[in-house]
């Protein structure tokens, strides 16, 4: 049985991420209409909010909604923009990490990390500016392992696909 959850009346726009801290009943969704992350109560999934993101495109660290991102806002269907996702993930502190285009460039990307505060910094190492096809690496399908090793799943359709790693702990 599949039932609608939060995001009544058109509240989202395209949603590019998503994952739930159990401990706090939160859901995190990163929605790259927005240029925003927002937070969903899970106990009263009409209470909406947003954790970071001021709603205009960009790349800025912060706290909140001083922080600005760069998601995309290509659509699903829109085969022609490769179908570039970003995605989002958290790992065991509860810290959130999204993927994101750090300029208008196509294909220049980042990670970015959101903690539960909602204080945005630029994981050290994850910007790249590929140089080959061999080397795009679109993150999306994120995923933290030992608190400081994200995964994602890189590329996109009809380029090279593969698996990527960064050591968000690392600095560089």
């Amino acid at each position: 049985l599949v039932t609608s959850f939060a995001g009544a009346g058109n509240e989202f726009g395209r949603l590019t991420g998503i994952g739930i801290n159990n401990a706090l009943n939160r859901m995190y969704v990163s929605d790259a209409t927005a240029q925003r992350v927002l937070a969903i109560d899970m106990l009263a999934p009409s209470a909406v909010t947003t954790l970071a993101g001021s709603g205009t495109a960009g790349n800025t660290d912060g706290t909140g909604t001083a922080a600005s991102f760069r998601f995309g806002n290509q659509a699903v269907e829109n085969f022609g923009t490769s179908e570039t996702g970003q995605g989002l993930t958290l790992n065991a502190d509860g810290n959130i990490y999204v993927g994101e285009h750090y300029t208008t460039a196509s294909f220049h990307t980042q990670i970015r990390k959101i903690t539960p505060a909602g204080v945005v910094t630029t994981v050290a190492g994850s910007r790249l500016e590929p140089m080959s096809m061999e080397t795009i690496a679109q993150p999306a399908g994120l995923t933290a392992v030992s608190g400081t090793d994200l995964y994602y799943v890189c590329g996109s359709s009809g380029f090279f696909q593969g698996i990527s790693r960064v050591n968000a702990g690392v600095k560089s």
